[in-house]
């Protein structure tokens, strides 16, 4: 078979080399060009295995490897379900000039694994550091068991804190001619929502429903959990089970409080830490016999892991309690409502009257597929969708409506203004202390052709001026009629692009974040202003404030925090 090499030159220098004085141990398979047998390889750690050196075709852009046996998998640490040795060689820049010491890398990191792997101790201590990896190759080299064929995902939704726990689970099976028990997917959960409505809302899995039992056992992050002590039959499982409860039967009295007649399937979830192990039970066909026992790999799919891997868990609950308010979904507003959400904002109410149009694809999070939907509702549908935990309300109405018809003191935590709407700014300065009591509140809008982007927060301590004092916060002054009009009534757009407004939300988003994991406690005006040279390439006569940035690229852009009260105080800023 022809074997399409990019890199000729540098595998002819290693087969001269390894063929000649370079490798004397070493000699070429006849079936292939980039494949040797290490011929000297009874080391006892391979237990007889052969030893094979590849140049894959594109080396030396990726590395060369080495290849044992398959079955030294879960046995001789770092080898793969394929028989692939990962020992960690990436390529270098200087292997294309030096391909021979490219190799001799490899080689020599096979050796020092042999060489370690001469410890049991050794051994031992890799297969638990990696533990996770190789329960997932156990995982996939069970057997079916009675024929019985085993999902390909189990998601976790929500894990308990007490030592063990009932929860439930949702098997969904699609019918199968080859098994008695096809389950595509299972989702288990400890907590409050159920698996069928986490299902619901995000589409995980298709198929006949069959509601299952789940037992959640909590496991020590450095319990021993390695090929040589994972059970692999019921009674290993049983005893595992009632070590870690400390209550012998637990398991066993689990499993028998189903009527017999019950032939709901049952998961056992071992919960250490942010990692999880479960095995799916089958009960025998025969009374006589334990039931079967099948390691299965485990998903988290909670908001706690999905959108923090349980990093700083205090900042991310603190998130989560808080509601915000924005008013205006368009092209800054939408992607801001994202980040918030993805940073774990707990419940959003997204407030707009537009509809989503297709020229809007430009710049928005939305696309195409939300044509003629209320950008509100379509955002909110989508995050809900793809975002676990978080609420999100979209409410097709104009800003000043919901805000005088719907609001209260002390629904918020943070009302933001995407509008960029003079009129919104000014009426949140007129309920700033009636409807919207102790609430911050921040203005976040664009100057023309996101030349500049500013958020502005106002503590409870203060009013948003009715003079609304945008103009002087920002860093130009700009002509009027500045926007492409359309042929409608007052219809028109700014051309700025998707890179240049994702920006300024990512701006505006962290400085927001600011203010939610409360890092701020004065009222502040952040600004992200371009250089200079890109005011000018505008061709339009602007006068710049001394705050616009000399910087030496037209793509350049410098932000930078002030106090309210000294920008309202000081015109000249």
């Amino acid at each position: 078979m022809k074997q399409n090499i990019s890199f000729p030159l540098q595998v002819q220098a290693v087969s001269a080399w390894l063929e000649t004085s370079g490798a004397t141990d070493i000699i070429r398979e006849k079936t292939s060009t980039l494949r040797w047998r290490v011929i000297n390889s009874d080391h006892p750690a391979l237990n007889g295995s052969k030893v094979y050196l590849v140049l894959p075709e594109s080396f030396p852009a990726r590395p060369a490897r080495i290849e044992v046996d398959k079955s030294l998998c879960l046995t001789l640490p770092h080898v793969e379900e394929s028989g692939n040795v990962c020992l960690g060689a990436y390529p270098e820049g200087v292997d294309y000039d030096d391909p021979i010491q490219a190799v001799s890398r490899v080689l020599q990191s096979f050796q020092s694994l042999l060489d370690q792997a001469l410890s049991p101790e050794w051994i031992r201590q890799e297969l638990q550091h990696e533990r996770l990896a190789y329960w997932h190759r156990f995982c996939h080299q069970r057997t079916h068991v009675h024929l019985r064929s085993t999902p390909y995902a189990v998601y976790v939704t929500d894990l308990p804190q007490m030592p063990y726990c009932e929860g439930v689970a949702a098997f969904y099976r699609r019918p199968s001619k080859k098994a008695l028990e096809h389950y595509e997917v299972v989702i288990a959960s400890a907590g409050a929502e159920s698996p069928e409505d986490w299902n619901k809302r995000h589409d995980l899995a298709n198929g006949t429903l069959i509601h299952g039992k789940a037992l959640f056992v909590q496991m020590p992050n450095d319990f021993p959990w390695t090929p040589t002590n994972w059970p692999t039959e019921f009674s290993g499982l049983d005893a595992l089970v009632g070590e870690l409860t400390a209550q012998p039967n637990l398991f066993r009295q689990w499993l028998r409080k189903a009527p017999k007649k019950d032939l709901s399937p049952f998961l056992l979830i071992l919960v250490a830490g942010s990692v999880q192990y479960a095995y799916q039970v089958h009960h025998s066909l025969a009374p006589i016999y334990p039931p079967n026992i099948v390691p299965l790999d485990v998903t988290r799919i909670d908001a706690a892991w999905s959108l923090t891997r349980d990093h700083n868990a205090g900042v991310f609950q603190q998130r989560k309690a808080q509601k915000i308010l924005v008013l205006g979904c368009g092209s800054l507003g939408s992607p801001v409502i994202e980040l918030l959400a993805r940073a774990g904002i707990g419940e959003i109410d997204v407030v707009d009257c537009q509809a989503f149009e297709p020229e809007n694809c430009s710049r928005h999070v939305l696309g195409i597929r939300s044509l003629g939907k209320s950008k509100a509702t379509a955002m909110a549908s989508r995050l809900i969708e793809e975002i676990p935990g978080v609420i999100v309300n979209g409410k097709p109405q104009h800003a000043s409506d919901w805000v005088l018809n719907h609001c209260m003191p002390s629904q918020y935590d943070l009302v933001v203004d995407c509008t960029a709407e003079s009129s919104v700014r000014c009426l949140l300065g007129q309920v700033r202390n009636t409807t919207f009591a102790g609430c911050l509140i921040a203005h976040a809008w664009l100057e023309p052709f996101c030349a500049a982007a500013h958020v502005v927060l106002l503590t409870n301590e203060n009013v948003w001026p009715p003079d609304d004092p945008a103009d002087t916060i920002n860093v130009a002054e700009w002509p009027p009629n500045l926007d492409i009009k359309l042929p409608a009534c007052g219809v028109g757009f700014h051309p700025y692009g998707v890179a240049d407004v994702w920006q300024a939300a990512g701006f505006a988003a962290e400085r927001l974040l600011q203010v939610i994991d409360e890092e701020v406690t004065s009222s502040t005006v952040w600004s992200w202003i371009r250089s200079k040279a890109y005011f000018e390439s505008l061709g339009y006569p602007l006068r710049l404030k001394p705050i616009v940035p000399s910087l030496p690229s037209a793509t350049d852009a410098l932000s930078i925090t002030r106090q309210l009260h000294d920008v309202l105080s000081s015109n000249s800023q």
